[in-house]
């Protein structure tokens, strides 16, 4: 028996696909390549062994094995968003996710040689001229 190469991606792109009723409204909403959504199910579904879905011309049904496969993924995907450990009692830590599945603890912030870029001197005014105000590092 082969490994299996189901991942929490796949699992977010069958239950996407689910709730939209299509593969191209699913890569809208999860602001991926549609191609990529259709092999990741399709992957999904060999790995499986049973079809997630039964595709037609107007868009996917859920299988009866699907349907099961779909509740026991949302339950997976639900527990791996929880936030687990020392950190996920903070306020600071707490963990975004977008709906294609990125995760982040923190909102971003410019790093520090871009802050420097934006704060740097006119061109025509790289000389340490009085009426520029000072730069701090």
């Amino acid at each position: 028996m082969k490994p299996s190469r189901l991942d929490v991606r796949h699992l977010r792109y069958a239950i996407a696909v689910a709730d939209s009723g299509g593969f191209r409204r699913a890569a809208e909403i999860l602001n991926v390549a549609q191609p990529a959504i259709s092999k990741s199910v399709k992957d999904a579904e060999t790995d499986l062994g049973f079809p997630i879905f039964e595709r037609s011309g107007t868009g996917v049904t859920v299988t009866d094995a699907g349907r099961t496969f779909l509740e026991d993924a949302r339950l997976a995907v639900a527990s791996s968003n929880a936030p687990s450990g020392p950190r996920a009692a903070t306020p600071k830590a707490r963990a975004v996710t977008s709906l294609s599945g990125t995760r982040r603890l923190r909102p971003r912030r410019r790093s520090r040689k871009g802050l420097m870029r934006s704060m740097r001197r006119p061109r025509a005014c790289r000389s340490k001229c009085m009426s520029c105000p000072p730069i701090q590092c």
